[in-house]
């Protein structure tokens, strides 16, 4: 197995070595990596939520000089996907599917700890075989195993997101003067509940100053915190509307206050009024990449987290992609895109070449309206770790399949019993409440249909690498 993975690293390192073509615009040098667990896409207000939750202040000057670091500004300058999924409503395996570029049964990563396979080049490592400089910074107190940050000469863990995200900003202000390109990937924990405060960050606390939610305060709903949880899985009769407008005001308060972090460090990272003048051109030179790798319910379904349960409150996560200077496509997209597509459009716009046996496409052809190239739409696939639950979505509907009517672990019992196929209409019905499978049978023909033959390329997908691989165990 690791001779031949080698042998592949230094065959990308040649390959990367003899790319030239040219791409438009100011071509980016750096690559700057967020991943947060537990961002559900319609809270951002970068995607047209009603509150101002991943908005900071800033000033005509700082935008027009690119200084302003709230998420709301910088999609702004970059391109968004609106229909953004993940594979799984389980950490590990998301980020999984993000790093190797492939669907979960073919990481062989379907739950928490598990190691991802050593056969599998990552991003990680394919930047680094292409003369990239590479750093992780990953905060939160569950850590990842080490497999993820394979390819990552500099790795280092942190209890704290907040200090992930100034330690990354002190690893690229030591910049050795090389001029070689930078790869850094942080990952923040984010946003997993319960959302009550775990520890005070004053500067962020400022930067949010009279930016309050009061509903979120109302007595006698639900606050976030363990208690609040356990009541509700405890809890016979469904929720009330009232109670999902409450909990999401409590997570719309710590969103806020996780992107008040984020805002804190890459300003003390690029902004050159307080780091070296030549930080500005670092801003300038660098893609920056926002990834949700998954969500969380807000009692859409009767829970709160929720990781047993494959919906759009679990799977819907922002991405976005910022470099004002090279991109030239719209600014929002409907395209439905997965995880597994980030690394083969990082790799294509840094010139090197894709993983092996990749999964993902690169979304230039979308995200670069100058060069045109076709782009293979398809439905975003998800899955449960027990393998027997699976989930497909398409721009209007999401169709879950669960065969042998598993209960997931963490349904809530007011959620009801499962059916084999469940539909969800999402146009008519954003959160997901109603099934609506008898109403379309012709769609769930379509998709269920969509689910088998997307299951049968992974195991065949998998098999054939495996067989293909002369040091595969």
């Amino acid at each position: 197995m690791g001779p031949f993975r080698d042998l592949l690293i230094v065959a990308l390192a040649g390959v990367a070595a003899g790319c030239s073509e040219e791409r438009p615009g100011f071509e980016p040098r750096h690559v700057f990596l967020v991943t947060v667990e537990h961002l559900r896409a319609d809270r951002c207000s970068f995607l047209m939520h009603d509150r101002p939750t991943t908005w900071m202040p800033s000033d005509e000057s700082m935008r027009e000089e690119h200084r302003a670091f709230g998420l709301d500004e910088i999609a702004a300058d970059g391109v968004v996907f609106a229909n953004s999924y993940a594979p799984s409503p389980l950490r590990d395996v998301s980020l999984a599917t993000l790093l190797a570029a492939r669907a979960p049964l073919e990481t062989g990563v379907l739950g928490k700890g598990d190691e991802l396979p050593g056969e599998l080049v990552t991003l990680g490592e394919a930047f680094r075989a292409g003369g990239f400089r590479t750093a992780a910074f990953l905060g939160g107190r569950d850590p990842l195993d080490p497999s993820f940050a394979r390819g990552f000469e500099h790795v280092e863990s942190f209890d704290a997101d907040q200090e992930a995200l100034l330690a990354a900003a002190e690893w690229l202000g030591a910049d050795p003067g090389d001029g070689a390109r930078t790869l850094v990937w942080v990952h923040l924990a984010g946003l997993a509940p319960p959302w009550t405060p775990r520890e005070a960050v004053p500067d962020a606390d400022a930067l949010l100053g009279t930016r309050v939610f009061p509903d979120a305060d109302a007595p006698g709903r639900p606050d976030g915190s363990l208690e609040s949880i356990r009541a509700i899985h405890a809890a016979l009769q469904p929720p009330t509307s009232a109670d999902r407008v409450a909990t999401g005001a409590v997570y719309d308060r710590a969103l806020a206050h996780l992107v008040a972090q984020i805002w804190l460090g890459l300003y003390r990272t690029f902004d050159y009024h307080t780091a070296r003048a030549e930080a500005s051109e670092t801003w300038a030179r660098t893609v920056f990449v926002l990834a949700g790798v998954n969500g969380v319910e807000l009692l859409e379904n009767g829970a709160i987290g929720a990781e047993g349960m494959l919906s759009d409150g679990t799977l819907h996560v922002p991405l976005f992609f910022r470099h004002p200077d090279s991109l030239t496509g719209e600014r929002i997209l409907a395209d439905v895109v997965g995880l597994e597509d980030v690394a083969p459009t990082l790799l294509e716009w840094m010139r090197l070449p894709p993983l092996p046996a990749s999964r993902g496409r690169s979304l230039l052809p979308v995200l670069d309206s100058y060069v045109e190239r076709s782009f293979a739409s398809h439905p975003a696939f998800a899955q449960l770790p027990e393998r027997a639950v699976f989930s497909v979505r398409d721009e209007r509907y999401r169709l879950v399949l669960n065969p042998t009517r598993t209960q997931p672990a963490g349904r809530p019992l007011s959620a009801g019993p499962m059916r084999e196929v469940s539909l969800h209409d999402h146009e008519s019905d954003p959160a997901g409440i109603r099934d609506v499978a008898r109403d379309h049978p012709e769609v769930v023909m379509r998709l269920t249909a969509a689910i088998r033959a997307w299951r049968e390329s992974q195991t065949l997908f998998h098999t054939t690498a495996r067989v293909a691989s002369p040091g595969a165990r």
